[in-house]
Parts: structure tokens; sequence; C-alpha cells
């Protein structure tokens, strides 16, 4: 595993990587097993897999990344559901005899904390993990992606370029034939990013706009963009969905601290925008994003402003 970005201590760093060693230890194991315990062996490695990620998210740092390694071809199955908080299942099925009929698939793991964003299914030997919190306009969650492919970006702005930069699995500008390519704004790429933000309130035209693949585009807003590149149509939309209904709870509790602050003497201002933002985040769209994304900027300026800010 490689820590790539992020302000944390030496605690955390060994916490890392000593349980990326147990997930190395325990995939080496499962190599041993017999096969009327190898879909047992693939269970334990998805309870595995979903502990470590505890250690991978971003909490106060800007950006964390990681690199998983298996000794034999892995598949990892990502799947959502979006009612209320939702979930994501996670499966893994491994080749350890190699061939068509080598492989054994063990039973989903639900986890309920957690937004990883993904494609479907992945498969290789090695997986990139990076995790980044998302903000709208408050801290919703902390987002985790997971992907075994490589991207290059072209003509990204020096903000992304800063935020990214040294994180296993993004290169930038001298691409690999073997890179997805991503162009921010015109090029020819397999990905592009179309920038929509054309107000002085966005540090760059890329805060929010459209991610394009395919022919289809994927609405995306502050770190949501890494996930609209990664993510199929489906998981996005899906944890999408997760992550604002969890904004919406986290609205009606700000407003209750809005009320306590308010009768301590300290007016905040926020409770109209909050009371708005518990009503609309229930069943919000990606598509929301390309109306509101300026509103909510304007919102978190208007707190950072306050003197007894509540976030």
């Amino acid at each position: 595993m490689e820590n790539k970005k992020g302000d944390f201590g030496f605690v955390w760093i060994f916490a890392i990587l000593a349980g990326i060693t147990i997930l190395l230890l325990m995939i080496y194991t499962a190599t041993r097993l017999i096969d009327t315990s190898r879909t047992l062996g693939d269970t334990k490695l998805a309870k595995a897999l979903t502990s470590e990620l505890d250690l991978l998210e971003a909490g106060g740092a800007s950006t964390i990344s990681a690199t998983l390694e298996t000794t034999f071809p892995t598949k990892i199955s990502i799947t959502c559901l979006e009612e209320g908080y939702g979930d994501n299942r996670i499966q893994i099925s491994t080749n350890v005899k190699g061939g068509e009929d080598g492989w054994s698939t063990g039973e989903e793991i639900v986890t309920k904390d957690k937004y990883i964003f993904s494609n479907s299914e992945i498969e290789g030997e090695e997986f990139n993990v990076f995790s980044e919190a998302f903000e709208y306009p408050y801290k919703i969650a902390d987002l985790i992606f997971l992907s075994s492919e490589e991207y290059c970006f072209l003509e990204a702005p020096t903000k992304l370029k800063s935020r990214y930069g040294g994180i296993t699995g993004i290169s930038f500008d001298d691409c690999k034939d073997d890179e997805v390519t991503v162009c921010f704004g015109k090029g020819s790429c397999n990905i592009s990013v179309e920038g929509m933000c054309e107000n002085v309130i966005c540090e760059t035209e890329f805060d929010y706009g459209f991610v394009r693949r395919d022919g289809e585009a994927t609405a995306y807003s502050d770190s949501l963009l890494l996930a609209a590149i990664i993510s199929d149509a489906e998981n996005y939309e899906c944890n999408v969905e997760r992550l604002l209904y969890r904004g919406s709870r986290i609205a009606s509790i700000l407003q209750r601290k809005a009320e306590l602050a308010t009768a301590r003497g300290c007016n905040t201002g926020l409770e109209t925008y909050l009371s708005l933002l518990e009503a609309t985040f229930v069943g919000y769209s990606s598509y929301d994003f390309i109306s509101d994304t300026e509103t909510m900027i304007s919102i978190k300026e208007l707190n950072e402003a306050e003197s007894c800010g509540l976030w």
C-alpha cells in the first residue's frame, strides 16, 4: 500500500499498513483452503476488505490513497441499495486454480455506512483505492473510490493537479497507452469533463458540471467528479441518492444546533436554508447539482462568515 496524501500521524499510517497486511495474509491463506471452504474464504476476504476501508476514509485529510494487491486473479463486485440510508454490498470472487472453472465466489457483505464508487465489477490483481470528503455545503460523508484502472488527466486545472497529484492510479498529461484518458474541456479522450461554472464564486469552471462517456452525461459537484469518472451510472446515481438523504438528516441536526445558538444570543441566519435542504435533499438527483451547486457554495461561505458557524 502507498499513502499519497493526507495530513495524519504515524499511528494512522501504521494502522493502515497493519490492516492491509492482515488482508494480504488472509488472501495468502485462502489459496490453501480446500475447495469446499473456498466460498467461506472469499466471504472472509470481503469482510476484511470492508474493515480495511474504515482506515482509508479521508476523515480530516484532503485525500488518501492506497494500493491493494492480490496474488491471484480477483473480482470485486459492488452493488448499491438506495432506499433511505441504503447500503453498499461487497462480494469477492477469486481464481486460485486458473481457467474459467477456477473461480469461487463468497457471500455478499453489507455495509451501511460507506459510499463506495466503482464499476459494478472490477477485476485484477491490483486495485487502487482512494478516499475524499464530500461537502455540499457541509461535510456529508467520506467517499471511497475503488478501481482496477489507471487514469490520465489531460489539461486539468491547477487546483485538481494539486488535489490529486501523486494519488495512486491518477497521472497527468503524459499518458500511457493502457491508461484511461480524461480530457478537461475539448479533446479526444475516453472520458471528457465539461465544467459549467462561469461565476466568480467558483474556484474553477470544473467545480461542477458533466462527465461524458460513451455518449452519456453524468452531472457532478465537488469530489463527486472523481466518482463520476470511475463509476458506472447505476452505482453512481444510487450512491448520490444515499448521500443526499444523509445530507437531509444532517440538515435536520444542524437546524436544532442553530436553534440552540439563537437561544444563546447567536443567530446564524441559516435556519431557512437548512429547512430547505432537509426537504429538497430527499430524492435528490445528480442533475440538481447543475442548478444548485452555486447556492451551496454561497451557503458555505455564509456559514464561514458567521462568528458562530454551525459547521
